[in-house]
């Protein structure tokens, strides 16, 4: 058995019988439209700028001063762009750790598109949701909406502060997905054979990378690790007496 775990936090296909990924990809084939997407905010607290709800990175959040109604995250995409998919990534900033089984944290809110930033259409609306705690919601929509801005508006009180790891974005801005491979160098620590560093130039335009790696000479890169923001994968899981291949390919 093994598991595969390449663009998990991706929207896919859930294969309905005998699927090999390394012969037919799963991927609906979108981008992370707002990975790093020019971002504003109706406040923001110190250390949780805007930037920071369009970073895709899960260790930084924006978060507004206040859990009040009203507050709000916007995203200038750069163009607009045909949206199939949304999924906001609430932090709960300031919120209570111990709450009572029976009181969930439940977000209401609703998600709006533009093209001049100006004038807002609705077409994700949980304004009205009491009942569901789904903080991490891969929303895919009806019909794809096409918006250069989106913005995501807090609509009811709540306690901390409204506040996002990320409100990520999936579909297509008119380039092309890449699949590139990218060459690297593969450094292992002589005093630690288990660490193995592997670097590579960075791709214009690229998502992420994925590093994949296998036995040396067995032909099967069978492992492999997903990098977003970085052009170097350092890690300490190899085995100390086996040499190995990789390969670098940028998304």
């Amino acid at each position: 058995m093994r598991a595969y775990t390449e663009w998990i936090d991706y929207p896919f296909v859930i294969p309905q019988q005998r699927f090999s990924p390394s012969r037919k990809s799963f991927l609906c084939g979108y981008r992370q439209l707002a990975s790093k997407a020019v971002a504003k905010a109706s406040s923001s607290t110190s250390g949780h700028d805007a930037s920071y709800g369009a970073d895709d990175i899960v260790e930084t959040w924006w978060a507004a001063e206040s859990g009040r109604k009203g507050e709000w995250l916007e995203l200038d995409l750069g163009r607009q762009c045909r949206i199939e998919a949304v999924q906001p990534n609430f932090a709960d900033d300031g919120v209570p750790l111990m709450r009572p089984a029976a009181s969930p944290m439940v977000y209401a809110y609703h998600i709006e598109g533009s093209d001049d930033g100006i004038t807002w259409t609705t077409f994700v609306d949980r304004s009205g949701n009491t009942e569901d705690d789904m903080p991490h919601e891969l929303i895919m929509l009806d019909k794809p909406v096409k918006a250069r801005y989106v913005r995501i508006v807090n609509d009811r009180d709540i306690e901390g502060r409204f506040s996002l790891f990320d409100l990520r974005l999936f579909g297509s801005d008119g380039k092309k997905v890449l699949d590139r491979k990218v060459k690297h160098t593969v450094l292992r620590n002589p005093d630690d054979r288990r660490r193995i560093t592997v670097r590579w130039d960075a791709v214009p335009h690229a998502e992420r990378y994925i590093v994949r790696w296998g036995i040396a000479g067995s032909g099967v890169l069978n492992n492999s690790a997903e990098v977003a923001s970085d052009t170097e994968l350092e890690a300490g899981w190899y085995n100390r007496d086996s040499d190995y291949d990789f390969e670098v390919r940028a998304y």
